[in-house]
């Protein structure tokens, strides 16, 4: 209820409340201290989709909040780990990163792969974190009875998603947004040296390439491009 917007971090110079800090842990880089938020904001999906152990998860997009939850998940034991991601490089990538199954919405049949996988059950939880919006007729397709569809993205604000509400009400199944995490930073300052956040830093440009850094965050080709403003820090994207 008291959540003040923040100031933008395009300018030159800003002023932050020192509860809005944290010191990063001495194993993290400069650069992964740019995933902080993006690290709370994936904790607080975890928490929001009520995830348990042993629950066969879902992950649509093989972008940076994807690939944190993917750890996230795999350190609270789901199982049956599936990430989809259209790009190669991402897919590889999640593999790495503990995913179990990988499919390429491209090339593959989403839902004969995806039931395969889990024996024709579905998945309890499906984090959709593509911002695709036909993805989400896909994952409320691949929920499991009394699964649990959690999306991150707003897919413009007068979009109408494509999700058959007689499915989830046969399956009993939940929709569950998130998108903001302002109470997370002690969790985030926990976990983050837990975490494989390297990899995720695909992509650093200068500051006078600010310009060509937007248009190659657009691609999507990256996970998560950075420009560095300083020898000491930089700006998250």
């Amino acid at each position: 209820l008291n959540l003040q917007p923040a100031q933008s971090t395009m300018a030159e110079y800003i002023v932050w409340n020192s509860r809005q800090l944290i010191k990063l842990p001495d194993t993290v880089s400069m650069e992964e201290g740019c995933l902080t938020d993006p690290i709370g904001f994936s904790l607080h999906g975890i928490a929001r989709s009520n995830m348990k152990l042993g629950d066969r998860v879902l992950i649509i997009g093989a972008t940076v909040p994807g690939l944190i939850i993917l750890q996230l998940a795999k350190l609270q034991g789901a199982t049956h780990l599936t990430v989809i991601d259209p790009v190669e490089n991402n897919r590889i990538l999640a593999r790495q990163l503990g995913a179990e199954h990988l499919i390429d919405p491209a090339s593959e049949n989403v839902s004969a792969k995806a039931l395969l996988y889990t024996e024709q059950l579905g998945y309890d939880v499906v984090f959709e974190t593509s911002n695709d919006l036909k993805m989400l007729s896909v994952a409320s397709k691949l929920l499991a009875r009394q699964g649990i569809l959690a999306y991150s993205s707003v897919y413009g604000l007068n979009c109408q998603p494509p999700i058959d509400i007689a499915e989830l009400f046969i399956k009993e199944a939940c929709l569950v947004p998130f998108h903001m995490a302002p109470y997370m930073l002690p969790r985030v300052k926990a976990i983050m040296d837990k975490l494989t956040l390297k990899p995720l830093i695909s992509k650093i440009f200068e500051l006078e390439q600010a310009t060509a850094a937007f248009e190659t965050a657009e691609t999507g080709i990256y996970p998560h491009v950075l420009i560095r403003v300083s020898q000491n820090g930089s700006l998250k994207m």
